[in-house]
C-alpha cells in the first residue's frame, strides 16, 4: 500500500505539472507552437513504446535482486538508447535551422524536448522501485511541478519565448537524468552494448510492430488531422488530450506496481493469477467510470476554466478522450497476462490490424468531424485491440485450472 501511495503522488505531482505546461502552452503560445508539442510528444511516445516493449517491461517484472546484478549494463543501456535517439534529432534540428519558425523545425524541437522528459519517465520509476529509493522520482516529480507552477506566472510576466521555455526544460530534464547515474549506477557501456544487440535482435521488429500497430490508433489520428483539417481543431485534439493526462498517468503508476509485484501475488497459480487480474481490472473500471461520470457533467466547465472558450465547445471530445483512457486502463492488466505467458510478440503483430483500420477510418472522419473524428478513429483501433488481449488471454480469463492433485 505505501508502494502505492508514493507512486501516485509521484505520477499526480507529474501529471499536474504536465497538464500546467499544456495550458501554458494553449494560453500564451500559438497554435502552431501547441500543435508542434503535442505532435513531438507523439512521437516521442511512439519511440518510447518500442523502448518500452524491447527492454524496460523486461525489467519491470523480472527480481529486484537480479536487476541490482545488472544494474551498470541496464543502465549503459538505457544510455546509448537515449544519447543515440537524441543525437539523430539534433542532427535534424541544425538541418532545419535555416527557419526556426517552421513547423518541422518547431515539430522537431519538441519531439528533442519530449524525447529527454518521457524517456527517462517509466524506466526510472522501476529503477528507482527495484534499488529502493521510491522518494527519487516523487522530488524530481515535485520538482517539475514546482517549475510549471513558476512558469504558469513567469511566461506572460517575462514573455518567455517557446524557445526559451524548451531551453528551461531541458536543463530539468538533463540534470534528472544525471541523478539517476549518480544515485544508480555509472553506465558500463560495453555490457550495455551486448544488451542492445541482444533485445534489438530477440524483441525490436515485433515491438516495432506493436508500437507502431498501437500508434495507428493512438498517435497516427493526430497526425493526419494535422494534415487534413484546419490548425485549431488539431490544436483543440492537443489541449483536450492533456486534460486526460492525470488519469492516464496515474492509471500507468499503478501497472508499474502491478506488474512488479504480478508474481510474487499470483505465486505460479493460474487461477491465483485470474483473480489478481480480475482484480486489478476492476479497480480500474471503478475509476474509469467515475472519470467519465465526472467528465459527462463537469466537462464544459473544465474546459472553460483551464483554457478560457477557446476550446470549451469541445466538450464532446473531452468525453471522448475518457473512453480512450479507460481502454488503455483495461489493457494494463490484459498485457500483464500477455508478458506472463510470452505471448507479447503475438499480441504487438496483432494490433497492426487495429492500427491500420484507426488509420483507414481516420482519413473520413477527420475531414467530416475534424478533432472529434480522431477521436472516434482512436476509440475504434483501441476496442479492437482490447478484444485481441482478451482473446488471446481467453483460457485464463473464461476457464478456470483443474487442480492437477
Amino acid at each position: 500500500m505505501k508502494h502505492r501511495l508514493i507512486m501516485l503522488s509521484d505520477q499526480g505531482f507529474f501529471s499536474i505539472g504536465n497538464f500546467l505546461l499544456t495550458v501554458i502552452l494553449a494560453r500564451f503560445y500559438t497554435e502552431n507552437e501547441l500543435l508542434s508539442y503535442g505532435v513531438g510528444l507523439s512521437v516521442a511516445l511512439i519511440i518510447q513504446g518500442v523502448m518500452r516493449n524491447t527492454y524496460i517491461i523486461k525489467n519491470s517484472i523480472i527480481s529486484e535482486l537480479l536487476v541490482k546484478s545488472r544494474l551498470s549494463k541496464i543502465i549503459g543501456q538505457q544510455t546509448i538508447i537515449i544519447l543515440t535517439i537524441l543525437s539523430i534529432q539534433l542532427i535534424a534540428l541544425i538541418f532545419l535551422s535555416s527557419d526556426i519558425h517552421s513547423l518541422p523545425f518547431l515539430i522537431t524541437l519538441s519531439t528533442f524536448l519530449c524525447s529527454l522528459i518521457y524517456f527517462q519517465l517509466e524506466f526510472d520509476r522501476i529503477i528507482y522501485i527495484k534499488i529502493n529509493r521510491k522518494w527519487d522520482n516523487f522530488i524530481w516529480s515535485s520538482i517539475f511541478l514546482v517549475l510549471n507552477i513558476g512558469l504558469l506566472f513567469l511566461v506572460p510576466y517575462l514573455d518567455i519565448s517557446y524557445f526559451y521555455l524548451v531551453a528551461i526544460l531541458l536543463i530539468y530534464s538533463t540534470l534528472k537524468f544525471l541523478w539517476l547515474l549518480f544515485t544508480s549506477s555509472l553506465p558500463n557501456f560495453k555490457k550495455g552494448w551486448i544488451l542492445v544487440k541482444k533485445d534489438i535482435r530477440k524483441n525490436v521488429i515485433a515491438s516495432s510492430a506493436g508500437v507502431l500497430g498501437s500508434s495507428g490508433y493512438i498517435h497516427f489520428p493526430l497526425f493526419i488531422l494535422s494534415y487534413v483539417s484546419s490548425p485549431i481543431q488539431a490544436a483543440a485534439f492537443v489541449a483536450v488530450r492533456s486534460l486526460t493526462q492525470p488519469m492516464m498517468i496515474i492509471i500507468r503508476s499503478l501497472d508499474i506496481v502491478d506488474k512488479t509485484h504480478l508474481h510474487s501475488e499470483a505465486q505460479g497459480d493460474k487461477n491465483a493469477l485470474r483473480k489478481v487480474i480480475f482484480k486489478q481490472m476492476a479497480i480500474y473500471a471503478a475509476l474509469s467510470i467515475v472519470s467519465i461520470v465526472a467528465v459527462y457533467f463537469l466537462g464544459e466547465f473544465i474546459l472553460s476554466l483551464v483554457y478560457g472558450d477557446k476550446y470549451a465547445i469541445f466538450q464532446n471530445i473531452f468525453i471522448g478522450w475518457i473512453l480512450i483512457a479507460s481502454m488503455l486502463a483495461l489493457s494494463f492488466p490484459l498485457e500483464s497476462l500477455i508478458i506472463k505467458n510470452n505471448m507479447l510478440n503475438k499480441y504487438n503483430i496483432l494490433r497492426i490490424i487495429s492500427g491500420l483500420i484507426a488509420c483507414i477510418a481516420s482519413f473520413p472522419l477527420c475531414i467530416e468531424y475534424g478533432a472529434a473524428g480522431a477521436v472516434i478513429s482512436s476509440l475504434i483501433g483501441w476496442i479492437i485491440s482490447i478484444l485481441f488481449a482478451v482473446y488471446l488471454n481467453r483460457k485464463i480469463l473464461f476457464f478456470l485450472q483443474k487442480d492437477k492433485g
